[in-house]
């Protein structure tokens, strides 16, 4: 697993304006942003709360491995059902 701050440093020059806020708050106040809402996250930083769960997710991906992203499969419905 890669270091988010690491990361966050990698790739900062491809990032929106509200992704840059995003990363800063997370990089000054870390314990905030694990222990926040999403609403709440998105409040402090001044933008909407999906572009929050967007930045999240693509910072995931980026950290997790990605045999750890797979999500898991809905099993098969049974034939005749």
């Amino acid at each position: 697993m890669r270091d988010i701050l690491s990361v966050l440093q990698q790739i900062e020059p491809e990032l929106s304006k509200s992704e840059r806020i995003l990363a800063a708050l997370l990089r000054n106040d870390a314990e905030f942003i694990v222990n926040a809402g999403i609403t709440d996250v998105a409040e402090r930083a001044g933008v909407s709360p999906p572009t929050v769960t967007r930045f999240a997710v693509g910072l995931a991906a980026r950290v997790t491995p990605p045999s750890r992203c797979r999500l898991p499969r809905s099993p098969s419905p049974e034939p005749g059902t």
